[in-house]
């Protein structure tokens, strides 16, 4: 699986990061078997050299690479032409990510890709030996084609969805709180979803498994 985190809650992504950890079993069999690789540092063959590696005493490993899409987006849009290097480096990325093993995850973290530039939409490369141009495809692409899988992990927005998240997590916990205490709740620490999950669990140990008010917020 290629799976594509954009524009993602840290918090949301911290706990999506762990479940797929835990898919792996044992954690330390999990730690051996999982590769972190960051922004400028990265490249694809790093990348792609990662996934290629056999699990250890496991049926999977999880590569995960934070800000690479982010950095080569941004490159791709101060580049004046597709012949530079950094077009050539996205080819070999969007070509190749079909190449992931079924035994591997890997996940892209980024703080955001425009979707108006080539990253996102495709380009076409010029044939260096004179031959007809390749057309290479985006990420959008790639996604409506099943080769990658994106995920919306957005922050909840602080008056539609955020209380419907607090809710959720509550249940979730087998906190019982009630509607004005989550409105209180949402308004006090706004859409740090850290801090409102500390915050909850704080409230359930003080109420003692009755429902937690307004009151017990404000205090």
């Amino acid at each position: 699986m290629v799976l594509l985190l954009l524009n993602a809650d840290e918090y949301l992504v911290a706990e999506r990061l762990a479940a797929l950890k835990r898919e792996l079993g044992d954690p330390e069999m999990a730690s051996l078997n999982t590769a972190e690789l960051s922004g400028g540092q990265a490249s694809p063959s790093a990348i792609l050299g990662e996934t290629m590696l056999m699990p250890f005493l496991a049926a999977r490993r999880l590569v995960i690479v934070r800000g690479y899409l982010d950095h080569l987006d941004k490159r791709m849009g101060q580049s004046k032409s597709t012949e530079s290097a950094v077009y050539t480096e996205a080819a070999d990325l969007l070509m190749r990510l079909g190449e992931t093993p079924d035994a591997c995850d890997l996940v892209f973290v980024d703080n955001a890709v425009d979707r108006r530039r080539g990253l996102w939409k495709g380009f076409t490369l010029p044939d260096r030996t004179g031959g007809p141009p390749h057309k290479i495809a985006g990420l959008e692409a790639l996604i409506k084609a099943g080769a990658l899988q994106s995920e919306e992990l957005t922050t909840p927005d602080p008056k539609r969805t955020l209380p419907d998240w607090i809710q959720r997590r509550a249940r979730e916990r087998n906190i019982p709180i009630a509607g004005d205490a989550i409105s209180v709740l949402a308004d006090f620490v706004g859409p740090n979803l850290r801090q409102l999950d500390n915050e909850l669990e704080k409230l359930g140990l003080y109420a003692l498994r009755r429902t937690i008010t307004a009151q017990d917020v404000r205090a």
